[in-house]
């Protein structure tokens, strides 16, 4: 199954795709069931359209929730805020893997949502599910070769 139709275009897109159904199970603004579904094995993306976005309303933003959430309070994260001080994580949030056109922000790293945005922002995150065919023995998940898909099913292929 190639994953390329679901999440190909810009965050707007993908987001939107996600509220409309199918092959998208909408969760809507369901961290605690993005988590769940994520550790039964579905492929789970979640995001926010920049429409919602509070601190940047230029741009929305997409990411896969990967297992082991929800996230704990109070992590050092990698990332920086303005002033070089290292971010902690609020916590209560699924993990997951983000890509960035940002060269400073790390996208190898597994993260939380809670980290990616502001308090006002994450309040605003949907999610969606499909059925990961890896799981079910079909045809392997495959993304266009240089995607941020491609880089994060990279990522994920060697967790899962």
């Amino acid at each position: 199954m190639v994953l390329d139709g679901l999440v190909s275009g810009q965050a707007d897109d993908i987001v939107a795709r996600m509220r409309a159904g199918a092959p998208y199970k909408f969760l809507g603004k369901n961290p605690d069931g993005a988590t769940k579904f994520a550790a039964d094995g579905y492929f789970v993306i979640g995001g926010i359209e920049s429409s919602e976005m509070a601190n940047d309303p230029d741009s929305g933003h997409v990411f896969v929730v990967v297992p082991g959430g929800p996230s704990s309070a109070g992590i050092t994260t990698p990332w920086k805020d303005s002033k070089d001080k290292a971010i902690l994580s609020r916590g209560g949030a699924p993990y997951c893997y983000n890509g960035s056109s940002n060269p400073k922000i790390p996208t190898d790293v597994r993260t939380q949502v809670d980290i990616i945005f502001s308090r006002a922002d994450e309040r605003s995150v949907v999610y969606g599910a499909v059925a990961d065919p890896r799981r079910a023995g079909s045809d392997k998940v495959t993304a266009s070769s240089g995607s941020v898909l491609s880089h994060v099913l990279a990522l994920l292929n060697g967790l899962i």
